[in-house]
Parts: structure tokens; C-alpha cells; sequence
């Protein structure tokens, strides 16, 4: 199961998402709204 949050204000883009079979809350915060924060998450939660 994941639960996720996204948001942010102008110029930037946040993501916290929680990985609760798996212990796992990956946090990302850019201050580049154009990347994609749910597919930057998915590339570092897939590293553990």
C-alpha cells in the first residue's frame, strides 16, 4: 500500500510518499516544478 501526498507553490514541487508494506517514506522536495516528483519517488523508493 502507498500513500501519498504532492503539492508545492510556485517554482517548486514536493511528494511524500509512504510505502507501508515496506517501512519505507521517501520525502522529495525540488525546486524544479517542471520534473515529475511521483516519478522521481517511484526511481528512489525503487533503490531500497
Amino acid at each position: 500500500m502507498i500513500a501519498t501526498h504532492t503539492g508545492g507553490w510556485v517554482g517548486t514541487s514536493t511528494i511524500v510518499e509512504r510505502h507501508v508494506d515496506r517501512g519505507l517514506t521517501v520525502a522529495l522536495f525540488s525546486n524544479n516544478e517542471s520534473r515529475d516528483p511521483t516519478a522521481e519517488a517511484a526511481a528512489i523508493a525503487a533503490l531500497f
